[in-house]
C-alpha cells in the first residue's frame, strides 16, 4: 500500500513535500482511512491546505491565544510509564469565557501546542503519541462548546494517530 500511496504521491509534482516527511506519516493516513488509497491522497492534500494555512505561526505574547493557554485550558502534565505525553484538556474553562475566545482561537491555541509537542517531546520511532484526559468538572460531554466541538474534530482530522488513549 505504502508503494501504490508513494507512486499517488509523486504522479502529482505540484505537491512538495516537507523534508521530514516519511513512510510512518504516510502510513498514518493510509489508516486513517481504513487503507482506502484514493481518500488517503486526499486527506493528505486537505492535511497541507491546513498546516499551510495555520504555520508557521506568528504568535506573540499579548495574542489571545497565549492568553487561552495560560488559562489552562490545556496543558502537558508530565509523561506516563512509557514516557507518552500527558496532555490535560479542560473544556469548561472555555465554557466559562465562551464570549472571550473563537474557535479559531481555541484551535490556534492547541495547534500551537500539540506542534510543539510533536515537535519537541515525541521521538519517531519510540514515542509517537499521547494520552489525552478530558476533565468535564462542572459540564458534560453534551454541553460541550461549539469551539471545543470543532477543535476536536480538526485535531483529529490532522493530528492522525496521535492520540494512544483518552480519559474522560
Amino acid at each position: 500500500l505504502v508503494v501504490e500511496f508513494r507512486k499517488m504521491i509523486n504522479d502529482h509534482p505540484e505537491n512538495v513535500f516537507p523534508d521530514y516527511w516519511n513512510d510512518g506519516l504516510n502510513l498514518s493516513f493510509i489508516y486513517s482511512t481504513e487503507c482506502n488509497i484514493e481518500k488517503a491522497y486526499k486527506r493528505l492534500i486537505d492535511y497541507f491546505e491546513w498546516y499551510n494555512k495555520i504555520f508557521p505561526m506568528n504568535i506573540q505574547p499579548e495574542d489571545k491565544s497565549i492568553k487561552l493557554l495560560n488559562t489552562g485550558f490545556t496543558y502537558v502534565y508530565g509523561r506516563d510509564h512509557q514516557f507518552r505525553p500527558i496532555l490535560v484538556c479542560q473544556p469548561y474553562i472555555i465554557q466559562k469565557s465562551e464570549k472571550d475566545y473563537n474557535a479559531d482561537e481555541v484551535i490556534k491555541a492547541s495547534a500551537f501546542l500539540f506542534q510543539y509537542i510533536v515537535n519537541n517531546m515525541l521521538i519517531p520511532g519510540q514515542i509517537e503519541n499521547w494520552i489525552m484526559i478530558l476533565n468535564f468538572e462542572g459540564t458534560s460531554p453534551l454541553k460541550m462548546p461549539d469551539a471545543v466541538k470543532q477543535l476536536i474534530k480538526t485535531l483529529s482530522e490532522n493530528f492522525l494517530s496521535r492520540l494512544y488513549k483518552c480519559f474522560v
